[in-house]
């Protein structure tokens, strides 16, 4: 589910983020529906977009969705607004992960205050059950980091538990797929990502 989608000249709603996403993989021939059975305008969470448009959202439709391509290929599920945010009422993206059991990649910004919520974050997930794999630190500037930005990785994986695994810079927008591909070999710990990803798809074995 996506909300703050954009209306075209047709009146359709369209994610940017998942056209980008589709836009990556032509290969595959997926359209919006295959990933996204619901787009919803307001730019609110979920649970309340959904109340505003008047449009019943099924968990178990939203689960079928990656439960359906998870034993042909590897499954990204993005999350909306955070762990803690309401789907539906009684249902948040941690619980969608749970359900669907899915490793989890932390990704946070580095600014005041970071420490805080990145922690909980983790914390939050590992008590639902979740395994974190890592923390990737978004919008890092490497020529400028001072003792606030270089203290708080080092807090966040100290008080973790739970490996930085990049440092993703402040890119021009928009981006093509191949740069984006590009920025992620060179920024994040690929390698050690599908190692972890290997452990734990061992481990469920």
């Amino acid at each position: 589910v996506a909300s703050g989608c954009i209306k075209d000249a047709q009146g359709v709603l369209h994610s940017q983020d998942a056209d980008f996403l589709l836009a990556c993989m032509p290969e595959l021939g997926l359209t919006s529906a295959d990933i996204l059975p619901y787009r919803l305008e307001a730019a609110l969470t979920p649970a309340v977009a959904a109340k505003l448009e008047k449009i019943a959202l099924d968990k178990q439709t939203m689960l079928a969705v990656a439960q359906k391509w998870s034993d042909k290929e590897v499954v990204l599920v993005e999350g909306v607004g955070g762990l803690a945010a309401p789907l539906l009422d009684d249902y948040l993206v941690v619980d969608y992960f749970a359900d669907l059991n899915l490793p989890i990649v932390l990704v946070t910004n580095n600014r005041l205050g970071c420490i805080n919520h990145t922690v909980l974050s983790v914390k939050y997930a590992q008590s639902k059950g979740l395994k974190v794999l890592g923390i990737i630190v978004n919008l890092w500037e490497e020529n400028t980091a001072d003792i606030l930005a270089t203290s708080n990785l080092q807090y966040m994986q100290s008080l973790t538990g739970v490996p930085i695994i990049g440092k993703f810079p402040k890119v021009n927008l928009p981006l093509t797929a191949r740069a984006l591909a590009d920025y992620a070999e060179q920024y994040l710990d690929l390698d050690g990502l599908i190692a972890q990803l290997q452990i734990t798809e061992g481990e469920r074995k």
